[in-house]
C-alpha cells in the first residue's frame, strides 16, 4: 500500500493578516514551470470587509480555471 500526502491540485482559499488593515482573502496554487519545477503562487482577491467567503470563492474560481 503506498500512501501519498494530499495536494491542493484545486488551489486553496485563505484568509492573511495584515500589518495594516483588515484580514484579506487569499487563493493559492501552484503552477509547474518550462524546467519542470514547481512555483507557488498567490493572488490577494480582496478583503474580509468587502467580500463574504461566497463571493471570495467565486472569484477564486476564475483563478482555478487559469491555474488547471
Amino acid at each position: 500500500m503506498n500512501h501519498k500526502r494530499t495536494r491542493y491540485q484545486h488551489g486553496s482559499l485563505t484568509t492573511e493578516k495584515r500589518k495594516n488593515g483588515p484580514n484579506v482573502y487569499v487563493f493559492r496554487w501552484r503552477q509547474s514551470t518550462a524546467s519542470g519545477r514547481t512555483k507557488q503562487c498567490k493572488v490577494i482577491l480582496g478583503t474580509v470587509k468587502d467580500l463574504s467567503k461566497t463571493q471570495a470563492q467565486k472569484k477564486a474560481d476564475q483563478y482555478r480555471q487559469l491555474a488547471n
